[in-house]
């Protein structure tokens, strides 16, 4: 009977630490859908990636709940965010116009783009060596009637001084406008600010 007991014991222990791996691997999946496609495969419940055979019948779509489109905008801006001090503004118009493309194509929407591949110098990127703008802050999302979201934030600059003490250096208040588009999430609509003190 003890002998019994034991293997049924380690088969149910066998059967959760399968059950727990399953649940890893669907979590994992979902965050790699949401890291390489903007988040629309991935809707988000309760800070949690949730795949389309987890859902609960009855319970809202991820475009009726603006849950999941949240999460989809603020992984677009922080990664619009990184990527800002990777297009030198300081290079010749042409070059500038081609480095667009290659850092911001599948963030921003194409005719975002071509705006600011027909005038470079209203393009967000790196203005001089240092400070260079390191992220996005993001302050708020904002759904819109139109199912858009805007995004306030700030664009924090940093120095080497920075890095190694904290702080930054500069912030420019920026405003974002994320729709989902036959691509995904993107950036339709950008303004910056003014320096702050």
């Amino acid at each position: 009977m003890a002998a019994l007991t034991t293997v049924v014991l380690a088969g149910c222990a066998a059967t959760g630490a399968v059950a727990e791996r399953q649940g890893e691997q669907k979590q994992d999946v979902a965050a790699e859908r949401v890291a390489t496609d903007g988040g629309g495969a991935a809707p988000f419940r309760d800070g949690q990636a949730v795949l389309a055979e987890d859902r609960e019948e009855g319970r809202p779509s991820e475009e009726e709940s603006g849950l999941d489109g949240e999460a989809a905008v603020r992984a677009v801006v922080e990664e619009f965010g990184r990527r800002l001090k990777s297009v030198s503004l300081s290079a010749p118009d042409e070059v500038v116009a081609r480095s667009l493309p290659e850092q911001y194509g599948d963030l921003v929407s194409p005719e975002l783009l071509e705006r600011w591949q027909h005038n470079p110098s209203g393009a967000p990127g790196r203005v001089v060596s240092s400070p260079w703008p390191d992220h996005i802050e993001i302050q708020s999302v904002t759904l819109r009637a139109d199912g858009a979201y805007e995004v306030e934030g700030w664009i924090v600059e940093m120095t080497s001084v920075e890095l190694v003490e904290g702080g930054y250096a500069a912030k420019r208040p920026v405003t974002l406008v994320v729709a989902r588009t036959d691509e995904g999430w993107r950036i339709t609509d950008f303004a910056l600010g003014e320096y702050t003190a």
